[in-house]
């Protein structure tokens, strides 16, 4: 990933060697920290799940912010234009292969990521204690969720991200059982893979310093937080170089007096219009978010415009038989697992006590970021709290719970399969999608 960020312009072989370099690191890291989950027999399907997705209407996805406010459209322009974001300094061992690749192949790695995180999640959920059954049912109501299915259907950050946050998770139960050198290693280098990805995700330092502190193993946290706060210290400067002036610059500088001539400057002019501190005092915007994190990024709203949803809330967004039936099962789940999971807590491992609390962690620091930071795109920023919620879901169901699981996750994956098949339909129906066409085939 650093590499790939200081790569000149030039011929596409370059760019694609890196990207070839990165999944194979990424197939080693995952080989070293626990095999078994590149054994899982259905990786392959789901990744050509996810891929076959958008095949029908591959346009769509080049329409800014129309599927969910995704941005395939602003990562496939910048590629083509070999500029990098601050914020997304890794992203580019992705989509700097798009020259050579086209957009399938850009997709083709957004679909991997998803089948391996979907595989890492069975992997912590059988750490956990799950049975066969539970994980099945809990990883098609994982795998079948609008927010991963749409995601790693599309170019994104967002699921590479929530990739390298499972491994993290994986890694941190591997030092907690054998606290060596090595594994502490592990985890800062995979923290600052992450923040590299985005630095949205310095916020993994807190559940894996909670995991560590639950665990009672703190050693060595100090040189797992430290790797990627010097590693970014290191790497931000040198992109900086290698871009040259304006790499700073974001559409936020619009609103101040010049443009943003660093890192922290660009966090503050991009974040203007996003951050809201005074939501979090307001009880009814944590409703709000709650509902869109676990109900409308998990089942779609069929009938729903793409490109208002899930930031347009209506009366019918809450009392949707279906939304209303999404929202009830997963409480009974939740409030069913609860025993479960405090059991585990007190009785089990260490690994397994800083496993439950890292993700309850990942759940209390994402609950105030998602209500404070851009509500509205909700959808796009509810991976990493699905991911926390349903490995405790899983953790803590037994007997009749998984008819109920498994009721959901049949809701969740017809729902969202024709959401998404309506979303392509829409767009076919939109001038402008064959002018994305002729804008992707002409920049390429």
């Amino acid at each position: 990933m650093f590499a790939a960020s200081l790569l000149p312009a030039g011929p596409p072989w370059m760019s694609s060697l890196a990207t070839a370099v990165y999944w194979a690191s990424i197939v080693a890291t995952i080989a070293g920290l626990d095999a078994s989950i590149l054994r899982r027999p259905w990786i392959a399907l789901v990744a050509i799940l996810y891929a076959a997705t958008f095949a029908w209407n591959r346009g769509a996805l080049l329409l800014p912010d129309y599927l969910f406010d995704t941005d395939t459209e602003r990562y496939v322009r910048e590629a083509v234009a070999h500029r990098i974001q601050v914020r997304h300094l890794g992203f580019p061992v992705h989509t700097f292969s798009y020259p050579a690749l086209g957009l399938v192949g850009l997709i083709v790695q957004s679909a991997v990521a998803g089948a391996l995180l979907l595989a890492t999640f069975d992997a912590l959920l059988k750490r956990l204690g799950a049975g066969v059954a539970a994980r099945t049912v809990t990883g098609v109501l994982f795998g079948a969720s609008l927010s991963l299915w749409t995601l790693s259907s599309v170019v994104e950050s967002f699921v590479p991200s929530a990739l390298l946050l499972a491994l993290t998770l994986v890694a941190l139960v591997r030092w907690i059982e054998d606290p060596n050198r090595a594994n502490a290693l592990a985890i800062g280098a995979l923290l600052l893979a992450g923040a590299g990805m985005s630095l949205e995700n310095l916020y993994v330092l807190v559940p894996v310093t909670a995991g560590a502190l639950a665990a009672r193993k703190p050693r060595d946290l100090p040189l797992m937080l430290g790797i990627p706060v010097l590693g970014l210290a290191l790497w931000i400067p040198l992109v900086s170089r290698a871009q040259g002036p304006g790499f700073y610059a974001t559409w936020g500088d619009a609103g101040f007096s010049r443009p943003a001539g660093n890192v922290v400057e660009n966090l503050e002019h991009f974040s203007a219009e996003y951050v809201q501190p005074a939501r979090i005092l307001s009880p009814r915007r944590h409703v709000e978010t709650l509902w869109r994190v676990f109900v409308m990024s998990v089942r779609g709203e069929p009938g729903a415009e793409p490109s208002r949803y899930p930031a347009r809330m209506t009366r019918w967004s809450f009392l949707d038989p279906g939304q209303l039936a999404c929202a009830g099962l997963t409480l009974l789940l939740l409030v069913l697992a609860v025993p479960t999971i405090v059991r585990r807590g007190r009785e089990g491992s260490p690994a397994e006590r800083g496993l439950l609390v890292a993700c309850l962690a990942v759940l209390l620091v994402r609950a105030v970021f998602l209500v404070v930071y851009a509500p509205t795109q909700s959808l796009l920023f509810a991976l990493p709290s699905l991911l926390a919620l349903d490995l405790l879901l899983g953790a803590g169901l037994r007997g009749r719970a998984r008819w109920a699981a498994g009721a959901l996750a049949v809701l969740v994956l017809v729902t969202n399969a024709w959401v998404l098949w309506d979303a392509q339909r829409g767009a076919s129906n939109q001038e402008s999608t064959s002018k994305a066409y002729e804008i992707c085939s002409a920049t390429a």
